[in-house]
């Protein structure tokens, strides 16, 4: 059994048990409206047991989403929740519980703000009860056409770098088995802006009945699924409007407002930028399934062969220790930040990870000191990654999160991250709200930085009275010297019913607010959780922002860290005496996330040190020190390589593919005892391109992924049996046809390179996300070997050759 540090290894799985497990059956009601989401998880309990029950069940919620309330049904009445302060709530809880009452409780966790507590404390005998949770959402940006929601269904083990320390506050249980008596159920409406063009998820089967052009409903194909994976819905519409705003209305004068907008490109961002390039790639145990470390593999080959000429790049790995790709170990945490970036050069970090750690604000909060000189994008890996840390960091370095769940085609997002890091994101935007009164957050607020292509939301609560009024209200979004104004139309808008954009408003703001974790106090008191009540925010900010964001969260019901939902149901004398029996804690096993096992080869990224030294080769050199100290393990010193993109038939080119060879011997070579914590570390492989004997790749891949991985790293292609079989154009039939209109011919290596790129861009238009960055290398060969050479011609002679097949 692994050992996750701060999980007890020895209670960390409940293989089988005699004891009923409360929990039997989750339902989720989904309503999706344009790019938001308002979603009811309803849980039911039952106590089949001889004593009333305290049942504690830990489950995820999208990060970047609000709850914003509970309902208890329990025989013939229904509770509802309230919020209060963390440790007030819990105190109404406990003491609720301790006189014979029944009391809910459900906390955010002090460890994540993606995984949250339910309580039903002193759960009858006999008795049956359904809480259902509350909370809205919205969906990600996929393309200017796509969107994705995501319900996150299972947690994963996380690892304790501090396993010493004290583990008070509110974490969930820490149990998980194979499989769980209760299943999942949903039902959802989809309401979207343009017409759907498809409904479809890659994790579960789905069943899509189509009730409008614009409206589907959605339902389990299966009817009842596991909690072994995190549920993806993706909506395809066939146009989306690069500027939308809804309005509702929350009472007199009072309203809410959603603002959608696409960002256009500007002359700046058409631009590419010097970039350093670091590639951090989790390596723990918890990596080495639902094949994580081989999807890493695959990101580190793709990422590889996209690097464009001029670019510096290096690679990270971390476990128990963290070691970069040369051999002179040294105390890291703050490795990466503590040099800066190269002069003249933009420092980009891709990092690779499932998230599964503890202390993930920690984390947040060393990316965030460090923003001003590193942008973070980050991928989130497997099936249940830690949706906190990976959008967490991202958010905190002003980049993007992707995340990719076992078996799916990671090309399009690595190529979708690449293109947003070598462009310049776009700065200073804002968006101003103007014709109303009382805005919050405020009345004017610049955006973080943006991506082109990438769609974003932006929140407001405001007044507007007719009567008063002088000017129209509207939304104006400024980018540099563009304006653009979009009508508020409230004058139309009825109330309504649901409301949630305030909700998202308060939620984004507090997201914007929240900063690390609480510390603790451990008290005492009828529930027999062994948890501590939060100190309160006056005790733990000298900067009022723990205050703002209470106010915050009790003004507009909208929970965080520093509030909970509690409901008590007050029983009658007889009531409490039929549930005053001893109470016992069960703790609801949390299903493990489905482990596929990966095929081991020769070891994957687990080497410390090269002990050929890179610089007998012939490159261009430019070395640079880097050095830190920190606590979370070694890493070997750095010296970030700049890549030149150079003719194969010259020495330097061949050296370069030595060394890439050699590259691949660093990933593979096994580590010693002494350099690796075996808990903690993958034991993978981690193959590097040009290495793909016994692999079969070309009869795995698709036609596409099979010509990119044939570029050559100067940017050519060669002819080969591979690339006549798919283009079904020969070498030799190339050249004739091209002899034939030129008069003159072209050496193989340009004319296989112009026919790769021809055919490419002919047959794989909409996928320019995976191939723009490999083709931009192939021009940059092709512009400094065809000088004199009409390429236009000779690219649609060879256009007009593929399309005769």
């Amino acid at each position: 059994m692994a050992n996750y540090g701060g999980f007890c290894g020895t209670g960390l799985f409940v293989i089988k048990s005699k004891t009923p497990v409360p929990l039997t059956a989750v339902h989720h009601d989904v309503d999706v409206t344009s790019f938001a989401a308002r979603i009811k998880i309803q849980q039911t309990y039952r106590n089949t047991e001889t004593d009333p029950l305290e049942c504690v069940y830990g489950f995820p919620v999208n990060d970047q989403a609000g709850i914003i309330g509970f309902v208890v049904t329990i025989d013939d009445r229904t509770l509802v929740s309230h919020f209060k302060k963390k440790d007030e709530a819990f105190q109404e809880y406990t003491e609720a519980i301790s006189r014979g009452d029944g009391g809910y409780l459900l906390d955010q966790s002090d460890r994540s703000d993606d995984t949250f507590v339910l309580s039903v404390g002193r759960l009858p005998p006999g008795k049956e009860c359904t809480v259902s949770i509350i909370y809205v959402s919205t969906l990600e940006s996929v393309t200017d056409t796509k969107m994705r929601l995501v319900i996150p269904m299972s947690l994963s083990p996380r690892y304790n770098p501090n396993p010493g320390a004290s583990a008070g506050g509110v974490v969930p249980p820490e149990k998980y088995q194979a499989t769980v008596p209760y299943l999942a159920t949903l039902l959802g409406t989809i309401n979207a802006v343009g017409v759907i063009s498809s409904v479809n998820s890659p994790t579960h089967p789905l069943a899509v009945t189509l009730v409008g052009p614009q409206t589907v409903s959605v339902a389990f194909g299966a009817n009842q699924q596991p909690f072994d994976r995190d549920l993806v819905i993706e909506i395809e519409v066939k146009t989306n409007p690069q500027y939308h705003v809804e309005v509702e209305r929350l009472g007199e004068n009072k309203y809410a407002a959603m603002y959608a907008f696409i960002p256009k490109a500007t002359t700046d961002t058409g631009n590419n930028i010097n970039t350093e390039l670091i590639f951090l790639v989790d390596c723990s145990g918890s990596m080495n399934e639902e094949n994580k470390i081989q999807d890493a593999t695959r990101a580190m080959q793709i990422f590889l062969r996209s690097i464009p000429e001029g670019c510096y790049f290096n690679f990270y790995r971390f476990g128990s220790q963290f070691q970069s790709l040369f051999d002179q170990s040294q105390p890291i945490r703050q490795k990466i930040f503590s040099a800066p970036p190269q002069p003249g050069f933009s420092r980009q970090l891709f990092v690779l990870t499932d998230g599964d750690i503890t202390n993930t604000e920690e984390v947040i909060e060393l990316v965030r000191r460090n923003a001003h000189n590193t942008r973070v994008f980050s991928f989130g890996l497997g099936n249940s990654p830690s949706r906190s840390l990976v959008n967490g960091i991202a958010i905190a370095g002003n980049g993007k999160s992707e995340f990719i769940k076992s078996g799916e085609v990671l090309e399009d997002k690595i190529g979708r991250h690449l293109q947003r890091a070598l462009k310049p994101a776009i700065t200073g935007a804002t968006v101003t709200w103007s014709g109303v009164r009382n805005v919050r957050p405020e009345a004017s607020s610049a955006l973080p930085p943006v991506f082109v292509g990438d769609r974003q939301l932006t929140f407001a609560i405001f007044e507007w009275d007719g009567a008063m009024e002088t000017a129209s209200p509207a939304v104006i979004l400024q980018t540099g010297d563009s304006k653009v104004k979009s009508v508020l139309d409230v004058k139309s808008v009825k109330l309504t019913e649901n409301p949630f954009f305030s909700k998202l408003a308060a939620r984004a703001l507090i997201k914007h607010l929240e900063t690390a974790p609480t510390t603790t106090a451990v008290v005492g008191g009828g529930s027999l959780q062994k948890r501590g009540v939060s100190v309160k925010p006056t005790e733990l900010k000298t900067d009022g922002l723990a205050e703002e964001i209470t106010k915050i969260s009790l003004e507009y019901g909208v929970m965080s860290k520093y509030v909970s939902l509690v409901a008590v149901e007050t029983r009658s004398e007889q009531e409490r005496n039929t549930a005053s029996g001893r109470m016992q804690l069960r703790e609801i096993p949390v299903q493990k996330v489905q482990v596929i096992s990966p095929s081991v080869g020769n070891g994957m990224f687990r080497t410390l040190c090269m002990k050929q030294s890179i610089d007998s080769y012939d490159m261009d050199v430019r070395a640079c020190s880097i050095q830190s100290n920190a606590s979370l393990g070694r890493v070997s010193s750095a010296c970030p390589r700049e890549v030149r993109a150079m003719s194969r038939f010259s020495p330097k080119a061949k050296k370069a593919q030595g060394i890439m060879a050699n590259l691949g011997g660093f990933f593979a070579r096994k580590s010693t005892s002494a350099d690796v914590d075996d808990e903690h570390d993958s034991g993978a492989e981690f193959s590097m391109p040009g290495s793909r004997s016994g692999s079969g790749a070309s009869s795995r891949q698709s036609p596409l992924n099979v010509l990119l991985d044939l570029q050559q790293w100067d940017g050519s292609w060669t002819f080969s049996s591979e690339v006549e079989a798919i283009t079904k154009i020969s070498a030799a039939e190339a050249a004739t046809v091209i002899t034939k209109v030129l008069g003159v011919g072209k050496h193989d290596v340009i004319l296989a390179t112009l026919l790769v790129v021809t055919y490419i861009k002919d047959a794989f238009p909409d996928k320019s996300n995976i191939w723009q960055a490999i083709l931009n290398k192939a021009d940059t060969f092709l512009a400094k070997q065809t000088n004199g050479l009409d390429v236009l011609s000779v690219s649609a002679t060879l256009l007009a050759l593929i399309k005769s097949k």
